[in-house]
């Protein structure tokens, strides 16, 4: 299944259940929080950009956050 097909059938749920309005940023906030986890939880960026169907990385760098467990961890791989 697409990313396309998939937020389409997301989409058709949120209409279905009267949760969807044009403007309604619902499924903008779970494209956001599914690109956070994958990144947070160790998913390279380009693989990422795949499932979120980016033409550019760049598009996809604006979900990285840097967290204190990230640049902890980040710090540990420098330690001799």
């Amino acid at each position: 299944m697409s990313v396309t097909n998939v937020s389409r059938a997301v989409r058709r749920v949120f209409e279905d259940a009267g949760l969807y309005e044009s403007q309604n940023a619902v499924l903008h906030l779970i494209r956001h929080t599914v690109a956070t986890r994958l990144l947070t939880g160790g998913v390279d960026l380009e693989t990422t950009r795949d499932v979120l169907g980016h033409a550019d990385v760049s598009t996809t760098a604006l979900y990285l956050h840097s967290s204190d467990q990230r640049k902890k961890a980040a710090a540990s791989k420098l330690a001799i």
